[in-house]
């Protein structure tokens, strides 16, 4: 009831085809990785030609914070949001995105999302919504705005859609104990570039975050060098900035007192 109900959901159904649990778990590993790919070739040829697509469709498809989770760490659910969150990427990024009061792909891509991976999409929401607020800034006010208000309309009906399971799963608080929480460890050593917080996996805490943050200065320098940000590629650029520099912050320890301070108003 409290986690990941949309992946538990799709299993039991294949499970129904195929009689074996485990034969339908894997059914929907790779119906996630086609879709990954599927969305990841979609969101590629916005900016670039087919082999460009294809070499970054598979290059995601392989990415190995996925591929961690899905033969070391067993975290499946946690692996097929992955899809979702590549499908939300495509959903902002693409042409005339947020443009009407409620964006129905993205509320869709948010429902999965959250009904898959409920903490992913609680991150995800957090710094989409960061670069989403952030166009208000660097776009006409009025027109970014305009976006931002639709990214907000857009999330709240993906909470509705996936109300079925929220809903019972707040509510249903009582019946475990989220206190633990704030003084579980778990959560002290999983920051990326832990220095006080403790270390937990180092090559997915220090080596993988350090290629996460040269990748994203090397594009903020792009960017900085680049003389018109005006076209499509650069706005996607400056979108995609803002959020990757919001997500690095969530995942390191400057955001430590913000973790807890969340934790504790959960509990």
């Amino acid at each position: 009831m409290f986690y990941s109900s949309l992946f538990y959901y799709a299993s039991g159904a294949i499970r129904l085809i195929t009689s074996n649990t485990w034969a339908a778990m894997r059914i929907v590993f790779v119906l996630s990785t086609i879709i990954t790919g599927f969305y990841g070739w979609r969101l590629f040829r916005l900016f670039g030609g087919r082999l460009y697509a294809l070499v970054g469709a598979v290059l995601l498809q392989g990415a190995p914070m996925i591929v961690w989770l899905f033969y070391y760490h067993n975290a499946f659910p946690w692996a097929v949001g992955f899809a979702a969150l590549v499908a939300l990427t495509y959903c902002v990024l693409r042409p005339r995105a947020f443009e009407r009061w409620i964006d129905l792909a993205a509320s869709l891509a948010i429902a999965a999302l959250v009904l898959t991976h409920i903490l992913s999409g609680f991150m995800a929401l957090l710094c989409f919504s960061c670069g989403l607020m952030y166009l208000c800034f660097v776009r006409r006010f009025q027109r970014g705005a305009c976006n931002a208000l639709s990214w907000l309309l857009s999330a709240g009906f993906a909470f509705a859609l996936s109300a079925f399971y929220l809903v019972p799963a707040f509510g249903s608080m009582h019946l475990i104990s989220p206190a633990y929480l704030t003084t579980s460890p778990l959560y002290r050593g999983a920051f990326a570039f832990p220095t006080i917080t403790g270390i937990s996996w180092f090559s997915f805490q220090w080596i993988v975050p350090t290629l996460v943050l040269l990748g994203v200065v090397a594009a903020t320098w792009h960017a900085y060098q680049r003389k018109d940000l005006s076209d499509r590629l650069g706005g996607a650029l400056l979108l995609m900035l803002a959020i990757s520099w919001a997500s690095l912050f969530m995942a390191s320890e400057l955001s430590y007192p913000l973790w807890l301070k969340i934790i504790r108003r959960c509990a």
